[in-house]
């Protein structure tokens, strides 16, 4: 964190960030860099999309507390939420099936499910996955690969709309992941009365 310090001091980088480093880590650099006067990391990058949502465990919490850009790669997962792997096409792919354990049975079933709610709303698949990394986190920047400008130009018109709340529930809860804890333990109401003895609602962040 000092020799970061020293780039950021000497005006060769503007701001500094990290990339798949446990949270526990990221943590203790952001700590020791603000007892210290330093600058702390401005934004974090992982892997984060509808089949990839272990960062809502720890990442993406520290990131919120911390003042953190997320930055999630890979939103379409490798273009596995495109559709593209559903049926037969003469589309590029680098995964096979029966390989790649990002074509698990779950994987393809939420692919299916969401190319059935690109029918209902008329967006693609991709704009659908994107604008759903988009809306998970308050404050971050999808970062997604293009092989055409084609793609790009689809890409970028999540832009143009915003999922609404039942569809984003919807595409939640086909991609939910295991127990957060203690994160969950900590949200429930009996243990919010302990801790806040009632008058969370009247606490300013």
């Amino acid at each position: 964190m000092r020799n970061l310090e020293y780039l950021l001091a000497s005006g060769k980088v503007l701001s500094i960030g990290i990339s798949d480093t446990p949270a526990y880590i990221t943590s203790r650099c952001n700590t020791l860099a603000e007892l210290r006067g330093w600058n702390q990391f401005a934004a974090y990058q992982v892997e984060y999309c509808l089949t990839e949502r272990t960062a809502d465990r720890e990442i993406i919490p520290l990131c919120e507390h911390d003042d953190m850009l997320f930055c999630g790669f890979g939103p379409l997962a490798a273009g596995l939420l495109t559709g593209k792997y559903l049926e037969d096409n003469s589309e590029p792919k680098r995964m096979t099936k029966g390989v790649s354990a990002r074509l698990s049975e779950r994987n393809l079933a939420m692919s299916a499910e969401i190319n059935v709610l690109s029918k209902e709303i008329g967006h693609t698949p991709s704009q659908i996955a994107i604008r759903w990394a988009m809306q998970m986190v308050k404050k971050s920047s999808p970062i997604f690969g293009a092989r055409s400008l084609k793609q790009c130009e689809e890409n970028l018109k999540v832009l143009d709309f915003s999922l609404s709340k039942d569809q984003m529930n919807k595409l939640n809860s086909i991609s939910k992941i295991g127990p957060n804890n203690p994160n969950d333990f900590l949200k429930l109401p009996r243990l919010e009365e302990i801790l806040f003895a009632g008058q969370k609602g009247k606490i300013n962040k």
